[in-house]
């Protein structure tokens, strides 16, 4: 499908045999992308820009996953990716409700241009280490719950925060800017 620009609601779920997908020019995809595939190892989308709701959910053999210009994601980016062990989203900028949740091996997570997100932007991440989210100016209730492995945070860029901030986690660092509300 190289020429493959759109894509609606419910394009690939429940497929057990397909092992890659690259969709080369493929820039905006509806809801309920990817589920539940039993044999995706990789995903290379290099021109998208924009997701719906719950895009990636439990596809349990994903390990890689390529998505350099994706700029905006709706609910429920990523959950229940048991393989994905470091995620860099370069010029990711705005996401829904539930960005990643239940990703148990994910390490690291790179999003230098995100600069807002919505309630319960990480949960339950338990393998999380390293989080970079310089630009980062808005978050919404609960943004981080339960990511035990995660001691640090530095949110060099953050102006407003929601309730329920930092909630069950296990920090001994935090930076934040002075005059936050």
């Amino acid at each position: 499908l190289p020429n493959l620009q759109q894509a609606g609601d419910g394009f690939m779920v429940d497929n057990g045999m397909m092992e890659q997908l690259e969709l080369p020019n493929l820039q905006e995809v509806g809801n309920c992308f990817l589920g539940y595939n039993k044999s995706l190892r990789q995903l290379k989308l290099p021109s998208l820009q924009k997701v719906g709701n719950v895009f990636l959910r439990e596809n349990k053999y994903l390990t890689q996953l390529e998505l350099p210009n994706l700029q905006s994601a709706g609910d429920g980016f990523l959950a229940k990716n048991e393989n994905i062990e470091q995620l860099e989203l370069p010029n990711l900028q705005n996401v829904e409700d539930e960005f990643l949740r239940c990703n148990k091996v994910l390490r690291l997570l790179e999003l230098p241009c995100l600069q807002k997100v919505g309630y319960d932007f990480l949960s339950r991440n338990e393998e999380l280490m390293e989080v970079e989210l310089p630009s980062l100016q808005e978050v919404g209730e609960d943004f981080l719950y339960k990511n035990n492995a995660l001691t640090q945070l530095e949110l060099p860029s953050l102006k407003k925060a929601k309730s329920g901030f930092l909630y069950c986690n296990e920090f001994y660092y935090v930076q934040i800017p002075s005059g936050y509300s």
